[in-house]
């Protein structure tokens, strides 16, 4: 019983960071793109960046379930 509530809490703990990770991920891809598009050179870096952070929050968001 004190098992599940527990898991339930976490679960709705968990949410909020998932979904954050897909935003400031999104947005720091947008971020990059637009660089790119506005200075030829771009910024792959941060573009790397931007997908990593999208990738890690989908492995955390997969495997913490």
């Amino acid at each position: 019983m004190e098992k599940s509530s527990k898991k339930n809490y976490q679960d709705i703990l968990r949410t909020p960071f998932v979904l954050l990770f897909y935003i400031v991920g999104s947005i720091i891809v947008g971020n990059s793109l637009w660089i790119l598009v506005m200075s030829k050179n771009g910024q792959p870096l941060t573009i790397i960046l931007g997908f990593g952070l999208l990738f890690v929050g989908f492995v955390f968001a997969t495997f913490r379930r």
